[in-house]
């Protein structure tokens, strides 16, 4: 793999084949990539990323149906929470790729945000059908959220932020969810 940002829309392409394949490390070269948004390019571009981001929208769905599905403690409810905001994350930083343009950031935003509103949602919706025995189900689901990934703003690295080698003015501290 390339350590270059992608300038052209074929090391766009082959960058965002790999983020399909789950292979996160091309993020922090995406963040700083470029791209010509000539008529060609855009229409076919976007089609591209937003197939990228459907395919693991869809991947973080089914694997957190799958990890409820064979839950059998609290903890391990909690835990598949906390997996899917984590596959969240990614998509998060795709979203506000500072190569596209601010309307398709929008949409993959909003695209993002509507499945986690919905999944959350039927979480606690199922929760509180099981009456007395989802209490504690109900508990883990609302107080580990899986919305607190989208709470977070997702914008674009700064310069500074995406050159490693420059060192930050300011410390940050990263909270784990």
């Amino acid at each position: 793999m390339s350590d270059t940002p992608p300038r052209t829309y074929a090391q766009w392409v082959d960058m965002l084949d790999r983020v399909e394949s789950g292979h996160d490390a091309c993020i922090p070269l995406l963040e700083r990539g470029t791209l010509d948004w000539s008529a060609g390019v855009a229409e076919r571009f976007v089609n591209r990323i937003d197939a990228v981001f459907t395919v693991r929208l869809k991947g973080v769905q089914t694997g957190l149906q799958r990890a409820l599905k064979a839950a059998r403690r609290p903890d391990d409810v909690a835990r598949a929470l906390s997996d899917a905001r984590r596959a969240l994350e990614p998509l998060m930083r795709l979203a506000a790729l500072r190569a596209l343009q601010p309307d398709v950031q929008e949409h993959l935003r909003s695209s993002l945000q509507k499945l986690v509103t919905n999944v959350q949602s039927s979480l606690e919706q199922s929760a509180r059908a099981q009456g007395h025995a989802g209490e504690q189900f109900l508990r883990i689901v609302l107080t580990s959220p899986l919305c607190i990934a989208t709470m977070r703003a997702a914008t674009p690295p700064t310069p500074q932020q995406s050159e490693p080698d420059q060192p930050s003015n300011k410390s940050r501290r990263r909270i784990l969810l």
